[in-house]
């Protein structure tokens, strides 16, 4: 009987060990939350001064036309852009690229006919100024007859030193247009 005695107090002694230090590595992880909170929230406040670029992938589509390029004017930012718009999660460029466009131009873009051009980077006119577009632009000879729809005003094709002319003047779609004349693909 003596035997179970110690036995009991043996377990009750290792289970105080136990619990002490389950609640020793508890009391630590609380610390160390606190600790990480802490740290985040100082680095919250060190960034609060600074602005973090924000990414905003596009794609964009380029039609030569009489040595001139196709723009659409879009009726939210009041500027000439190239027809497309933004990349929703799970979409590729190519994706992204005939959704935009069959909702802006009503036109079902064959891809076998897309050409990868080049992928621009530039501030995202009318946004803040942290937002960096960033552009998968891509050339298609466009057969298909343009129908602007709800989201677009207008459509016209613009020769570079027109569209510098214009009172909104996007710097992706000048990096284009500078793109295009270096490779001599408009004069």
């Amino acid at each position: 009987m003596m035997e179970g005695r110690t036995t009991n107090r043996f377990n009750m002694q290792y289970d105080n060990i136990v619990f002490n230090a389950i609640y020793l590595s508890l009391q630590q992880e609380i610390k160390g939350i606190t600790a990480n909170a802490i740290i985040i929230n100082n680095m919250k406040a060190s960034t609060n001064n600074q602005t973090i670029p924000i990414n905003l992938p596009t794609a964009g589509l380029i039609v030569i036309k009489d040595n001139k390029l196709l723009l659409a004017f879009s009726k939210n930012k009041k500027a000439w852009y190239l027809p497309g718009g933004k990349v929703d999660a799970g979409e590729t460029s190519i994706q992204s690229l005939q959704r935009e466009i069959r909702e802006e131009l009503n036109i079902e873009l064959k891809t076998e006919l897309l050409t990868f051009y080049c992928h621009i980077k530039a501030a995202a006119y009318g946004e803040p100024d942290n937002v960096i577009m960033t552009q998968d632009c891509f050339l298609y000879e466009l057969h298909e007859q343009i129908e602007a729809s709800n989201e677009i005003e207008a459509v016209a094709y613009f020769s570079y030193k027109n569209y510098l002319q214009e009172a909104a003047v996007v710097g992706g779609v000048v990096e284009v247009f500078e793109n295009l004349t270096r490779d001599c693909i408009l004069q």
